[in-house]
């Protein structure tokens, strides 16, 4: 079995930095490195069979890139792109548009909103999972050992 990932000195789910990430008393089975979507479900997988998880995240937020500037943002944009497009073409099916604008603080209002109101992550999820999330830095300094 692995070395068991130390919780936070202070016992808090967050550490305020991830200076402040002390060793302390082993306390977790699986150590999943990286808050996106991919590491809460690794995380459920591994307490749903019964270990003690720690999901690490050195973000600013944690969400992962899919959410935050992959998948979520592209997606927003284009759907605004595809939408213009059609728009554009409605004379072919018979339809009568004016002239179409593009307002691009609009459009980066609806992506920020949509990033925003994407399913929820964090600490809200580790706590709904038996897992604990932690803001740190993560490294590994022996074989077998995250510090």
């Amino acid at each position: 079995m692995p070395t068991p990932l130390p919780r936070p000195a202070s016992g808090q789910p967050f550490a305020k930095d991830w200076q402040s990430f002390k060793p302390a008393a082993p306390e977790f089975d699986v150590a999943v490195i990286g808050g996106g979507s991919a590491g809460f479900a690794a995380a459920r997988t591994a307490s749903g069979l019964g270990a003690r998880a720690v999901v690490i995240e050195g973000g600013e937020r944690v969400g992962g890139l899919c959410i935050l500037r992959g998948c979520m943002p592209s997606k927003s944009l284009l759907e605004s792109a595809h939408r213009w497009h059609d728009i554009r073409r409605a004379r072919e099916f018979g339809l009568v548009a004016k002239a179409v604008e593009v307002d691009m603080k609009c459009v980066q209002a609806r992506k920020q909103y949509l990033v925003g109101a994407s399913p929820p992550t964090g600490a809200g999820n580790c706590a709904r999972e038996n897992s604990r999330c932690c803001a740190a830095l993560p490294r590994f300094s022996m074989r077998r050992r995250c510090s």
